[in-house]
């Protein structure tokens, strides 16, 4: 069948929900990866990696990734590129990095300004508020319970979303939308890839940038929505118990924490529609321009 997304089969030892991403041979094999944390990455995983990768993109905050085991073994072999002051940008709308040896490159979705744009929009319907200003460092999601709660910069926010962690998504497209364009800017330039994507578990952060990427490349929503279902099931019972045992702990909805329904990623796209009209005019908006988009074409496309 045409619609209908195929996956080369790659299995690691140590990193979860990885996946090389293929529409029935219409993208270019070898391109495109996403997947949860490398940190638990083995020395065969890390030597497979760098058989694959060019630049990894990686979309957690500084605090997650100091906390986790062994990160430091994978970014020796991918060192993080120093970030850009604003004067030696040539071109302030040229917010990428061309990569020209094995490369990370750390871009948090949930920055701040994320946070304070959904504050001024939002604040009057009490459904984000800054709740404390202690400094400590933790990230706890509760769709069904209905916060999205994180300390940026000694800030403690706390967001409502609803129903499920899939409005928390919503969000993200709506007030992260300078934090996507960067990223997603990184997918223009031909020497960048092949690109790895990926966050803590590769399925909410890593799952917006993924299906706004084979939006841009022309997939349906179906095919989309099936991609971002694989995560579920990509994820060793491992870590599915030791989700579950900190939802326990932090009394929050296991299963909508875990859950990759596509219900999730094909309301983001319903939103866009309704809200934007189109999905280019949504890649209009944040500044993902028709040159940049036949540019990513260009590059993944057969």
């Amino acid at each position: 069948m045409e619609n209908q997304l195929k996956y080369r089969s790659i299995t690691l030892e140590k990193v979860e929900n990885f996946r090389e991403l293929r529409f029935n041979e219409k993208i270019k094999p070898g391109m495109i990866y996403r997947s949860a944390s490398l940190g638990n990455a083995s020395e065969k995983d890390i030597k497979e990696l760098k058989q694959r990768v060019k630049l990894i993109i990686d979309l957690r905050r500084s605090e997650e990734i100091a906390v986790e085991p062994g990160e430091h073994k994978i970014y020796q072999e991918f060192p993080f590129e120093e970030k850009k002051t604003e004067e030696e940008k040539e071109d302030q709308n040229e917010t990428y990095f061309d990569v020209e040896k094995k490369s990370a490159i750390q871009m948090s979705i949930m920055t701040g300004d994320f946070f304070e744009r959904a504050l001024k929009k939002e604040s009057r319907k009490e459904k984000l508020k800054v709740v404390g200003m202690k400094t400590f460092n933790f990230l706890s999601c509760g769709g069904c319970c209905g916060f999205y709660k994180m300390n940026v910069n000694g800030k403690i926010y706390q967001l409502v979303m609803g129903e499920t962690i899939g409005t928390f998504y919503i969000k993200v497209v709506d007030f992260a939308q300078s934090e996507l364009r960067h990223v997603l800017m990184h997918y223009t330039r031909k020497e960048n890839y092949p690109i790895l994507v990926h966050c803590s578990l590769g399925k909410d952060r890593t799952g917006v940038i993924v299906a706004l990427l084979l939006a841009i490349l022309g997939l349906s929503i179906d095919v989309i929505a099936e991609d971002y279902s694989k995560t579920r099931q990509l994820l060793s019972k491992e870590t599915v118990d030791m989700i579950k045992k900190h939802c326990e702990i932090k009394k929050i909805n296991f299963e909508d924490i875990i859950s990759s329904d596509e219900s999730f990623i094909r309301n983001m796209f319903k939103h866009i529609d309704e809200k934007y009209k189109s999905l280019d005019n949504y890649f209009d908006t944040i500044g993902i321009t028709k040159k940049y988009r036949d540019q990513i074409r260009e590059i993944l496309l057969n």
